[in-house]
């Protein structure tokens, strides 16, 4: 049986369980109130294929750094989702919002307006809800609309949005990153594998997001 550690036991990790369990897929967590400890996990990343961590677990967390030099597929919680999307050709579309400032305002916004014209909308991600349990419950969702915060956005590998929006960019968590040009990098990823037929929503009057642009 395939085996996946949860490192956090919060919403998202909560939610990967879930989903992973669903799956069959035998799940480990890692969590020092309520799981195996950091360093009994360190023992048992050889029997792992895959390795699910929460947001606010930075990537330089020793076991996360262990985890990635065996080559165990890291990632996020968001990923995980978009993942079960996919692999199950949901026709769920996605749209993911982040920014600095309003992020929340936001996506609550456009999950009324979408419910408003008798869609099926819901709301996740950094707003309160997990998208893997959102997702997994609400198989026929037309659409999620995501909060993603940057801790969330750092791990993105093939994630990719319907529509994705940057509200805007001033300096945050830099007792996270080194510089705040990390911060805004992280930020950006939230496009970062988006093609031409998809949509990338910017504020014309915030410099930082521009200077990006060109």
């Amino acid at each position: 049986m395939k085996k996946a550690i949860v490192f956090g036991n919060g919403v998202s990790g909560k939610g990967a369980k879930k989903l992973l369990e669903h799956e069959g897929i035998e799940v480990i967590l890692v969590d020092d109130k309520s799981g195996v400890t950091s360093e009994a996990a360190l023992k048992l990343l050889d029997e792992v294929q895959l390795f699910i961590k929460s947001p606010g677990i930075p990537f330089d967390n020793f076991l996360v750094k262990s985890a990635l030099e065996k080559n165990i597929d890291v990632i996020d919680e968001i990923e995980l989702g978009y993942r079960y999307i996919k692999d199950n050709n949901l026709s769920t579309k996605i749209i993911a919002i982040t920014g600095s400032n309003g992020k929340t305002t936001t996506t609550s916004k456009i999950t009324e307006l979408l419910q408003k014209a008798g869609l099926k909308a819901m709301h996740a991600g950094n707003i309160g809800n997990s998208l893997a349990e959102l997702i997994l419950e609400n198989r026929d969702l037309e659409y999620a609309v995501l909060e993603l915060s940057s801790f969330q956005l750092e791990g993105i590998k093939d994630f990719t949005a319907d529509i994705s929006l940057i509200v805007n960019l001033s300096p945050d968590h830099l007792d996270r990153y080194s510089a705040v040009e990390d911060y805004y990098d992280a930020k950006f990823n939230i496009c970062k594998n988006q093609r031409d037929d998809k949509i990338f929503i910017y504020n014309l009057n915030d410099e930082e997001t521009l200077k990006r642009l060109n």
